[in-house]
């Protein structure tokens, strides 16, 4: 890896919070009227860095994909993108639909080159001080928004933090000692979002479990901040993570795969009950809506990035309250947008790639670095199960690409 991409990769990573970007509001950003902030398309920080990293190492890059091209992950992962192509040529594309599309490309683009360029062993050490640094400064940041119950700079232009207050329209407000408080949303657009991060910078760092004392500073100030954003799923994350962590590393595989189970076992939970409680009422409309896109749609989806354009309609048949969101699990959103095609190739990929590394867990050199991987991806895996942000979420989508590329790098062994 040349200087200038070492710089640019790092650079990456250490900006994967950052929310700054240039908006572009066209018609298509509207449904029934109303604007809605996933039809808008941007252009973010991460996407310049991540664009011009693989521009520059394309013929690094080219080489590397040719030798690659043997293994059954790789394959997979261009059959996924492939389809979805046909899933946007089958609806109705519009601006904000290519726009997901170019993103996906781009970030695939990136993981790939994690996966052929970025040496493991060698930027571990790296990515575990850029880790701790962003865990510190964004847990320093949780706590001032807590304590100032809204925005810290309340300026977009200051690395993207979206100016709130607890007045602010739709905005997420818990209840804390009988007085109504907002939870910290960091530099994301919402505090489960924020809380994804801090669980992954939190594992991240235990997993390598330094022997420096001060990169538990961290991990203490993004504890407490992750149970201020009230994310249940992220605490349970977290729970799960740490579990994973010590356990000997005979059962990782099987602990692995009854976390995934977990979550499938919880969604129908959800889709079948009748609880008062208003996130759990909400999600279990939105699945009801998916599966009936998926049920009128099922070869090539809604298109990406279209489920929100049909959400409402949906609902209206259906006598639920309005609610213009993507339905809260990536893998039914992937599913009612893009198809069954793409979600077998998916769920292939990553099937496969979890299963070399357990494969190479249980070699004796392994050290830490697939036992800290295995665990991250399991999370990361573990929460899509229950939030949209891993498809949504340009910051958390460059996590999951990263950490794919890390870990497909165990073919290489």
């Amino acid at each position: 890896m040349r200087k200038a991409e070492k710089l640019l990769f790092y650079a990456i990573v250490f900006l994967t919070p950052v929310n700054l970007g240039k908006h572009f509001i066209l018609e298509s950003s509207y449904v029934y009227g109303k604007l809605i902030d996933y039809l808008i398309p941007t252009i973010y920080v991460q996407d310049i860095l991540i664009a011009a990293l693989i521009i520059i190492s394309i013929p690094g890059l080219y080489k590397s994909f040719k030798k690659s091209l043997g293994y059954w992950e790789v394959a997979l992962s261009i059959l996924f993108l492939t389809s979805i192509l046909f899933s946007i040529l089958s609806t109705n594309p519009t601006a904000s639909t290519w726009a997901a599309y170019g993103r996906l490309i781009l970030y695939a683009g990136f993981g790939f080159y994690t996966f052929s360029r970025v040496n493991l062993y060698k930027a571990f050490p790296v990515l575990l001080k850029i880790f701790a640094i962003n865990l510190f400064l964004l847990s320093i940041l949780g706590l001032a928004q807590w304590h100032n119950k809204g925005s810290v700079f309340n300026n977009y232009l200051v690395l993207g933090e979206q100016p709130y207050n607890i007045s602010t329209y739709n905005i997420t407000r818990v209840s804390f000692r009988g007085f109504t408080r907002v939870p910290p949303y960091g530099l994301f657009r919402h505090p489960n979002t924020f809380a994804a991060y801090l669980v992954f910078c939190i594992l991240f760092i235990l997993a390598a479990s330094p022997k420096k004392r001060t990169y538990y500073i961290p991990v203490v100030l993004g504890t407490a901040c992750l149970f201020l954003t009230y994310s249940r799923t992220g605490i349970l994350a977290l729970f799960i993570g740490s579990l994973l962590l010590i356990l000997p590393k005979r059962l990782i595989p099987l602990t692995s795969i009854l976390t995934l189970f977990l979550g499938v076992l919880m969604n129908i939970f959800i889709a079948l009950s009748n609880f008062g409680d208003a996130s759990v009422f909400r999600r279990r409309n939105l699945i009801l809506a998916g599966v009936d896109m998926i049920k009128n749609r099922p070869l090539f989806g809604v298109g990406i990035n279209n489920f929100v354009r049909h959400v409402d309609r949906v609902s209206a048949a259906f006598n639920f309250p309005r609610f213009t969101q993507p339905i809260h699990n990536a893998y039914l959103l992937i599913l009612a947008e893009t198809g069954i095609f793409a979600t077998i190739f998916l769920v292939a990929f990553l099937t496969l790639t979890l299963r070399k590394a357990f494969h190479f867990l249980k070699q004796p050199v392994s050290g830490l670095y697939p036992r800290t991987l295995i665990v991250l991806l399991i999370v990361l895996m573990f929460l899509a199960f229950f939030d949209h942000f891993p498809i949504t979420s340009h910051q958390i989508n460059i996590l999951i690409w990263l950490t794919l590329g890390l870990t497909l790098q165990y073919n290489l062994k």
